[in-house]
């Protein structure tokens, strides 16, 4: 098999891999203003055809598939919705949501078991002004059907255009929202993929697994992940209706990060952030520019820790 794209009424990357659609990536989307229009994936498939992500779901129709956030950016937002204010202790809907616009894609190439895409884009605040300029490269690879394993690498350049010093937090840093650190990549995923388990990995170098759960079997609730410092976590679960077993390998593969990496979600439904403003605000100087490197494996089936890290040694050391 082999991947195949098109780009179908210049709004929408869509890739296959043989038959099935892998994903589709819309990047001139149609979303309400008040949602941060910005570009996202949706549908993501497993390689066994299950649909990982969930798009403007009713409890936060600003959640898109998979997409890249920011909360709290000098105040304005770049992740839709609600604002938080600690001088009211609400959120509000404000006049302060900003656009993640595609300018144009500039690049796309074969790499070994992969291709990726870049792509340009400005990040527009609410009146108007450019706030950051983007390049986005968004790359596929190490697909293994026999293993039934897919990864995305998502990498993300923002330069400061705005012509002042930027302040980047999340309502957490910010705004001192307990527990709020979103902000950053966000993968929103289907109601019916059903949370069994997370595990960490600590040490890049050599990874070993630090379960954190009380039991060998991890069937515990992943809700303790909120807040959780590491590069690499595992979370299983199970498809509704299929009742497919998927794990996914999540990792920053930044260099040298401006930022130290936690991961944030919530227990109400199964959502998952890349969180680069956890607990700390960032300065991003006029010119300067803020780098992020993620990746996302997709993997089908049941798995035993022992498993899951000879998967994840046997594809990490290719990024």
């Amino acid at each position: 098999m082999s991947l195949k794209s098109e780009y179908i009424e210049d709004k929408t990357l869509r890739v296959r891999y043989g038959d099935q659609v892998l994903f589709d990536y819309i990047y001139r989307p149609d979303t309400h203003a008040q949602y941060c229009p910005r570009p996202y994936f949706h549908p993501i498939r497993t390689l066994a055809g299950d649909i990982l992500t969930n798009d403007r779901p009713t409890d936060h129709p600003w959640h898109q598939g998979l997409s890249l956030t920011m909360s709290s950016v000098n105040g304005m937002n770049f992740w839709g919705g609600h604002t938080y204010s600690r001088e009211t202790g609400k959120y509000a809907n404000i006049d302060n949501v900003g656009t993640q616009l595609h300018c144009e894609w500039i690049d796309e190439k074969p790499i070994e078991n992969g291709y990726a895409w870049t792509e340009t884009l400005d990040w527009i605040g609410p009146q108007g002004q450019t706030v950051f300029t983007e390049t986005r490269t968004l790359t596929i690879r190490d697909i293994d059907p026999e293993v039934g394993f897919w990864r995305l690498v998502w990498e993300s350049d923002l330069t400061n255009t705005l012509g002042e010093t930027i302040r980047h937090n999340s309502y957490s840093s910010g705004e001192g929202l307990q527990g709020s650190g979103y902000t950053g990549l966000f993968l929103r995923m289907s109601r019916g993929f059903d949370r069994t388990g997370v595990h960490i990995f600590d040490n890049k170098e050599i990874p070993e697994w630090d379960d954190y759960h009380d039991s060998e079997t991890i069937l515990d609730s992943p809700d303790q992940l909120n807040g959780w410092k590491s590069s690499r976590l595992a979370y299983q679960g199970i498809f509704d209706t299929s009742l497919n077993g998927c794990l996914i390998l999540c990792e920053d593969l930044t260099e040298n990060p401006p930022y130290t990496n936690h991961w944030f979600c919530r227990p109400q439904f199964p959502c998952l952030a890349w969180s680069t403003a956890y607990h700390d605000t960032h300065t991003i100087d006029v010119g300067e520019t803020f780098r992020m490197k993620h990746s996302l494996g997709i993997a089908n089936g049941f798995w035993t820790k022992e498993r899951a890290q000879t998967l994840w040694l046997g594809t990490t050391e290719s990024v």
